[in-house]
């Protein structure tokens, strides 16, 4: 069974007390702080918008790029499929030139 911790997390000068599995803490707090990070940024843009708003946005931001890493990491793996297979082409190919 895993064990859960209590995790102190700050958004925008608020702290929020988080639990979650003792194991996934440190990337909580990696991403709390990215979240942060964004927040404070669409803050400072944009100093109409209230906190509800800035997260909206921030979150639409982390969003995004997740999508686009996701896109890139399956392109990459697309990318490395063609080639092995290419390369068990090749081998396949002298192989049986050798034969």
């Amino acid at each position: 069974m895993t064990k859960t911790k209590s995790s102190t997390i700050r958004l925008l000068s608020k702290s929020y007390e988080i639990k979650c599995p003792e194991n996934e803490a440190e990337g909580l707090q990696r991403a709390a702080i990215k979240l942060n990070a964004c927040m404070q940024e669409k803050k400072n843009q944009f100093r109409q918008l209230d906190d509800y708003q800035i997260l909206l946005l921030a979150a639409l931001q982390v969003s995004h790029e997740l999508i686009t890493c996701q896109t890139q990491q399956e392109q990459r793996r697309h990318q490395l499929t063609e080639f092995i297979s290419s390369l068990e082409s090749k081998i396949n190919q002298v192989s049986q030139e050798n034969v």
